[in-house]
């Protein structure tokens, strides 16, 4: 079965760099020099997973990745909603605390850069924490305002990382997970990145139980705890933080990323983030042991997705398996020869001359394209991401086909006391989501 990947947005924000992303389909798959995607459909009639690299995001040698798993009926539409959207706005609040630092003039040397990044040596961790949080708690607000996008039961996951230079950073809303790869005297060892947060976790499940809301595990779910509405029986969500589920949201529900640092050293030799339908089928351990088999680095995101697909088939045969999805960012440094080329690509605005071929099994029938170069800048250009109307205009460029998201409206809701926003907001019908 084939994959399918996207082309960019020819009107992608400069800053972002080359973006690659998973596009509708059964199986989508892409090779890249900052990494490598895969993404598999489940037992369900659409693909809720989302995934995106964007390689020269920020600087020349920044990196983002992210991994998004959509639940509810509108889950799909939200997680690829964030995948195109949260970059941006990450990009945006980094942007705006270096500026605000007086750090950053346009004009930074390379190693002036480096020090710049390096959280260790200057403290900026706790900036870069708030930046963050507010990012991620700006795009759950862009979430509600989208007209026609009902997602009171509807949400996602993310789990994004962000390298500059050797340090990476680690955003973590919800069950998806990033495990780090590194080398021990005794073999490669799984190093856990994230914290799952689930309903159930130490400190999550007392913040969702002093807001009234209730959590407990089903009879035929023994297992798995999820979080209730105070009196009646729903939504039943299997996460303590994603994106929507707005429903829920007075009850303990919150879109706070827990987010960590780590310093990149020459035992590290990959990260692997990847939704909950790897990691209910297979441990770090195994992920790991994967990755470390592949002869190549660009089919270590295939790799895990086929074995976690196979191992639902022998491991949980009577259950309908969960969408798959992996990235594995390169987070090593580039060999001269593929930089130079990456650059070469950047400046010309060029197409990589990769294809993957494309059968859309599904809610879509995108035709096949090639990974395309867009347009990558230096930090001095950057701050054209923060253009209200760039941003809006490639906000709508990528929804407009499946919502319809009104900036009169959100000015005029932003007007308003809070109370007077819920009360004007547009009720769509309700789903009962997981």
């Amino acid at each position: 079965m084939g994959g399918n990947v996207s082309i960019a947005s020819p009107v992608t924000p400069e800053g972002l760099g080359c973006v690659l992303h998973e596009q509708g389909g059964d199986n989508c798959a892409g090779p890249y020099r900052a990494g490598s995607l895969y993404s598999r459909q489940g037992g369900k009639s659409v693909n809720q997973d989302s995934a995106v690299i964007c390689q020269g995001y920020g600087t020349r040698d920044g990196i983002f990745c992210g991994v998004f798993d959509g639940h509810g009926k509108n889950g799909h539409k939200v997680s690829r909603i964030v995948r195109q959207r949260l970059p941006v706005l990450l990009l945006d609040k980094t942007i705006l605390l270096a500026e605000a630092d007086g750090e950053l003039d346009g004009n930074l040397s390379e190693n002036q850069e480096t020090s710049y990044y390096d959280f260790s040596s200057n403290g900026k961790f706790h900036q870069w924490e708030e930046a963050c949080i507010n990012a991620f708690e700006e795009m759950d607000k862009e979430i509600k305002l989208i007209r026609n996008l009902d997602s009171n039961f509807s949400g996602t996951t993310a789990v994004v990382i962000m390298k500059k230079g050797e340090d990476l950073v680690i955003a973590n809303l919800g069950d998806s997970r990033a495990v780090l790869g590194t080398k021990t005297e005794d073999g490669v060892k799984a190093v856990q990145l994230t914290t799952d947060l689930k309903p159930g976790s130490p400190g999550e499940v007392d913040r969702i139980r002093s807001s009234n809301g209730r959590v407990f595990a089903l009879r035929d779910e023994p297992g798995v705890e999820r979080a209730w509405l105070p009196r009646v029986h729903v939504p039943g969500i299997a996460m303590s933080r994603c994106f929507g589920d707005f429903v829920m949201k007075n009850y303990g529900l919150i879109c706070t990323p827990m987010v960590t640092h780590h310093r990149i050293t020459s035992d590290d030799l990959f990260v692997v983030l990847a939704t909950d339908g790897i990691w209910d089928v297979l441990s770090n351990e195994e992920v790991t042991s994967v990755v470390c088999g592949v002869q190549s680095e660009e089919l270590a995101a295939k790799a895990v997705v086929d074995a976690a697909a196979a191992a639902w088939k022998t491991r949980l045969p009577l259950a309908k398996p969960d969408d798959c999805t992996a990235v594995n960012p390169k987070t090593h440094a580039c060999r001269k020869e593929d930089k130079d080329e990456c650059e070469e690509a950047i400046e010309e605005e060029r197409p990589i001359e990769k294809n993957v071929g494309a059968t859309n099994i599904g809610e879509e029938n995108d035709p096949q394209s090639s990974i395309t170069k867009s347009s990558a800048c230096c930090r001095k250009d950057c701050g054209k991401a923060r253009n209200k109307d760039s941003c809006s205009s490639y906000y709508d460029n990528q929804i407009q086909q499946e919502t319809t998201f009104d900036p009169m409206l959100k000015k005029r809701m932003e007007m308003l006391p809070l109370e007077e926003q819920e009360q004007s907001r547009e009720k769509g019908g309700v789903t009962f989501g997981r």
